[in-house]
């Protein structure tokens, strides 16, 4: 799957019991929308964070010449593969 639908369906998949509490007679629409933020950002937090210093790095010829001469590894691939997606699995305790 790809990032972004990736993303998209963990993000349905944390919205979901949000959005049974706005049935009427549960929460109020704040307390929940609050909630469902925190959630969101304990979910993605980490990676967007990964993805935005990566696409910095890729986007700057110079950064990325310095990093590329500096690291001659491919395993600096698998990391940031590993940060930037779901590598521990969380979405699928969704």
């Amino acid at each position: 799957m790809g990032e972004l639908s990736e993303h998209g369906v963990q993000s349905a998949l944390l919205a979901a019991p949000f959005i049974v509490e706005l049935v009427p007679g549960h929460r109020d629409r704040e307390a929940v929308e609050n909630a469902y933020r925190s959630a969101h950002r304990d979910f993605f937090a980490d990676r967007i964070r990964w993805s935005r210093r990566i696409a910095r790095l890729l986007s700057n010829p110079t950064l990325l010449n310095l990093a590329m001469s500096a690291v001659r590894s491919p395993r600096i691939g698998e990391l940031f593969l590993r940060k930037t997606r779901d590598a521990e699995g969380a979405g699928a305790r969704l």
